[in-house]
């Protein structure tokens, strides 16, 4: 089997901030700390082999990250995915984040 390896995927990270900045839907996440990367193995959830998720951080993770969400692609997918079936995947995986304010501050 081999190890999954994970680096910055700033290529994703450019589609998800134009997507949040242009869907009102998903405008609230401009206050979310959101970290973006490429897996090189495929996910596979419940049988189902799938090209990205989006995890939230809890616990001890959250505390040494400091982040609200991390977005995984598999780099092998993207590389397949033509631009529309990018911004597709990208704005899949945000639709799973969800926020609250009060106070002028967000939980997640």
């Amino acid at each position: 089997m081999a190890k999954t390896e994970f680096n910055e995927a700033l290529e994703v990270e450019a589609l998800a901030e134009e997507i949040i900045e242009s869907h009102p839907d998903r405008g609230f996440l401009q206050h979310a700390n959101i970290c973006y990367r490429f897996q090189s193995t495929w996910i596979t959830s419940n049988g189902k082999t799938k090209a990205g998720k989006l995890q939230r951080p809890s616990g001890l993770y959250k505390h040494l990250t400091d982040f609200d969400y991390v977005m995984v692609v598999v780099h092998d997918a993207w590389t397949r995915m033509d631009l529309p079936e990018r911004k597709a995947l990208v704005h899949h995986e945000l639709c799973h984040a969800t926020g609250l304010e009060k106070d002028d501050l967000w939980t997640w």
